[in-house]
């Protein structure tokens, strides 16, 4: 999959884990009933990773995985937050 990143000008290829079975893009920071899939991750975290939290007016499309039902339960019981893979203009 390519994606352009954040304070990036090309396109950048990113590989998908091979345990996710669907992907899912929003530009909104909860859905679902109010649910968070992108989560609330510590600041140290989504530097290190290259992200920014989401917000519904960044212009930002969250892309992120899920890898079983199960995982996707989880997800929108906001038990755990989604797989991680990309933020896109």
């Amino acid at each position: 999959m390519y994606v352009k990143k954040v304070n990036y000008s090309e396109w950048e290829q990113v590989s998908l884990p091979s345990s996710v079975r669907s992907i899912v893009a929003l530009d909104l920071n909860n859905y679902a009933s109010r649910r968070n899939p992108w989560g609330d991750m510590k600041l140290e975290y989504l530097e290190k990773r290259g992200f920014v939290r989401a917000h519904v007016n960044d212009g930002l499309l969250e892309i992120f995985g899920l890898k079983q039902g199960w995982h996707a339960s989880f997800v929108l019981s906001d038990l755990i937050p989604a797989k991680h893979i990309a933020q896109q203009l």
